[in-house]
């Protein structure tokens, strides 16, 4: 008898948490992930199948989205779409450009080019980078463009473009490697993408002295939302360009995507932490050149840029 009721009391709770952890399932937005196209020639064959077998594994680790199985007959709620755009194969021992530059970050100077002390992360990511340089005899570098379609409301959530650069011991290995990163970050911009806008507040923010002496925009219309795409010393690119609405002078506001919101078992957003302010002192056709005003900790590639709400 005791024997039964154990077996009772573990099958409901079993069943019990898989009622607790459906909703989380449930909440993941099913992703198709369209087959590879390929415009960049016979060198990039390599790299379809496997940055499609990469993509896939990807949303299955996301906390948003889900890839649409085989056997799956249901209709997706997203579609993402890669085309590889150029690739290059290359002997990554014969790259002296970076090489030294590596040599520089890693293992020399500790500070930047432009006078920016290199953090130590990226003294240590340069390290093993060359680590693994010195370990390799080829090197792939990938060009993609991502289009996430948003089936439902019939419309591109996201468009961008993509480079991702690796090596390995093997040309099956570098291609390993770069499509594996290429999916991460694919999959990164993706999550960014599905965070939903903050609506404007009703209740003025309370200013410091020094934000009150900050120039803002007087043009400042409507939300904005932007990734940075690439750091150089103060400066931050973002790809929002002219057709986004930015003008020079504006006020962005920087933040880090930090986590899962969750509210009744479900995913339903990211947190987002500020870390600083930007200001828009070049706009271009494809991207906008912003310039550091304050932070609270580095900012890096990835991390979001909004327009100053006041």
């Amino acid at each position: 008898m005791g024997g039964c009721k154990l077996k009772k009391i573990v099958f409901c709770l079993c069943l019990l948490l898989m009622c607790l952890t459906l909703p989380c399932y449930a909440a993941k937005k099913s992703t198709e992930v369209e087959p590879i196209k390929n415009v960049a020639g016979e060198q990039a064959t390599a790299a379809v199948k496997e940055l499609q077998e990469q993509l896939i594994a990807a949303l299955r680790e996301s906390s948003i989205y889900t890839p649409v199985e085989k056997d799956d007959s249901s209709k997706p709620a997203y579609k993402l779409s890669c085309t590889i755009t150029d690739v290059a194969l290359y002997d990554p021992k014969s790259n002296r450009e970076k090489v030294t530059a590596l040599i520089r970050k890693g293992l020399g100077h500790e500070n930047n080019p432009d006078g920016t002390p290199v953090p130590p992360e990226e003294r240590e990511a340069a390290k093993q980078e060359l680590k693994d340089i010195s370990a390799s005899t080829n090197g792939v570098k990938l060009v993609v463009e991502a289009r996430l379609f948003d089936a439902s409301a019939n419309h591109n959530v996201l468009t961008k473009n993509f480079t991702s650069d690796k090596v390995g011991t093997s040309s099956e290995k570098a291609v390993y490697n770069v499509c594996q990163n290429m999916a991460k970050n694919i999959l990164q911009a993706m999550e960014t993408a599905a965070v939903p806008e903050e609506a404007p507040s009703d209740t003025p923010k309370s200013e410091t002295p020094e934000e009150a002496q900050q120039p803002v925009a007087a043009e400042s219309k409507g939300n904005f939302r932007g990734i940075i795409g690439d750091i150089g010393g103060d400066n931050l690119y973002i790809d929002q360009g002219s057709a986004s609405g930015l003008k020079v002078g504006e006020v962005l506001e920087v933040f880090r995507i930090s986590g899962d919101v969750t509210i009744n078992g479900k995913v339903v957003g990211k947190k987002e932490l500020k870390i600083g302010k930007a200001k828009v002192v070049e706009v271009l056709s494809e991207y906008a050149v912003c310039v550091v005003l304050s932070r609270t900790e580095d900012i890096k590639v990835n991390d979001v840029v909004k327009r100053l709400v006041k």
